[in-house]
């Protein structure tokens, strides 16, 4: 995907026109998770309905995935499958970044489903039900994804990367902080909001930092090498 967004959007409005496309992404995200959350509240067997739309909007976006303009990719690393782990050993700083990403995302990955415990486990006294939980995770940090995604994609085009991904950081810090430290629905919501804030910039660095870094003939290269740590961090 990232090598499509490298030989079809403009390198100045790259990220402006990437954070374009996500915005429908997070818009609906954010509303089916309040939908979602009333759903289970109401009968949680209804899970296996929800995990069958997931499964169906995958195939959707899979065909709709072959309808992309692209081009083959000209690789002479051969069809090894980790051929493209060389450029781990010989780009330094691509491999210092990649090791800055893999403590940073332990950390966010961690957080996930940690703050659905927090929300909804009895022993740390909130005990929320399931559509306020859906709405402190799913509804309200994509409300504040959605409301920043542009600006996030405007300064990925003018920023130096490092700085921004410094200022990203900091802001997912922040908002741990303010969540896990908060007991009232005032701090909650606040931890929530720069959680939103902080992911709507991530979601554009995520998608389109090798971009910065990678020859252009090998963005495709660089970005499996970043999906596959990204796999393991999972």
């Amino acid at each position: 995907m990232t090598q499509i967004y490298q030989d079809n959007y403009p390198e100045d409005r790259r990220g402006k026109l990437y954070a374009r496309t996500v915005m429908l992404r997070i818009a609906v995200h954010a509303g089916f998770s309040g939908v979602a959350g009333r759903l289970l509240e109401a009968d949680l067997r209804l899970t296996r309905l929800l995990l069958l739309l997931f499964a169906l909007s995958f195939g959707f976006a899979a065909w709709r995935l072959t309808k992309y303009p692209s081009e083959p990719l000209h690789d002479d690393g051969g069809t090894h499958p980790f051929r493209a782990m060389r450029h781990v050993r010989d780009d330094r700083l691509f491999r210092y970044t990649l090791i800055c990403w893999m403590l940073m995302g332990f950390a966010n990955l961690m957080m996930l489903p940690l703050r659905i415990e927090y929300l909804g486990h009895p022993r740390y006294q909130l005990a929320l039900s399931e559509a306020q939980i859906a709405l402190l995770i799913g509804v309200v940090p994509n409300l504040a994804r959605l409301a920043m995604n542009q600006v996030w994609g405007r300064l990925f085009d003018r920023m130096n990367f490092l700085v921004l991904r410094v200022v990203l950081n900091v802001g997912f810090a922040v908002s741990i902080l303010t969540f896990f430290l908060s007991s009232s629905m005032t701090g909650l919501v606040l931890g929530s909001v720069i959680f939103g804030i902080s992911n709507s910039g991530g979601d554009v660095a995520w998608g389109l930092w090798v971009t910065k870094l990678a020859p252009p003939a090998r963005v495709a290269d660089y970005m499996s090498v970043h999906v596959f740590f990204t796999g393991l961090r999972g």
